[in-house]
């Protein structure tokens, strides 16, 4: 083997151990990162900006996908209207900044996703429907001691670049 030669193969050789440590890294991730801390987070961010409870179930991270995955997904209905969910789902995908969430653990959501959600509309003798007043309270009446409003508010509002709801086929 010629110098040249040994030197390419070293190239070679060196390219592919950081080609397997970056696929390693990769399918390692999901494990290193506990997806679930930011359920609490993300639960409080989107009853804050929709007024209304939000449960969210176990969170799980894919990179390849750019996305958390919750399940078992329910937002409160107007209790004008109803004491049941206004919307019930199986999963929910959350489009997310992977940089931030891999780096600095903060959750920034591009998009979300609701596959095959069951959503009860209700309309009352006067007219109203349940979601017609869906979305932030004014005036600061948002559930949660003065502590919790104090650290949503400050977070900043939830902002979704997509918002896509798959029906049952």
């Amino acid at each position: 083997m010629t110098d040249g030669e040994s030197r390419r193969f070293g190239t070679v050789k060196v390219v592919a151990l950081a080609a397997v440590l970056v696929v390693a890294l990769i399918i390692a991730l999901p494990w290193l990162i506990n997806a679930d801390r930011f359920r609490p987070a993300l639960a409080s961010e989107l009853s804050n900006a929709l007024g209304r409870e939000v449960k969210v179930g176990s969170l799980s991270l894919s990179l390849f996908a750019g996305a958390l995955a919750a399940r078992d997904i329910s937002i409160a209905d107007d209790p004008a209207f109803s004491k049941a969910p206004f919307v019930q789902a199986k999963s929910l995908s959350i489009g997310v900044a992977l940089r931030p969430l891999i780096f600095s653990r903060a959750l920034h959501i591009n998009g979300i996703y609701l596959e095959k959600p069951e959503i009860t509309l209700i309309r009352s003798a006067a007219g109203d429907w349940n979601f017609s007043r869906i979305g932030p309270k004014s005036g600061g009446s948002q559930g949660g001691t003065a502590g919790e409003k104090a650290d949503i508010s400050a977070a900043g509002p939830l902002a979704v670049d997509v918002l896509r709801i798959t029906a049952a086929a």
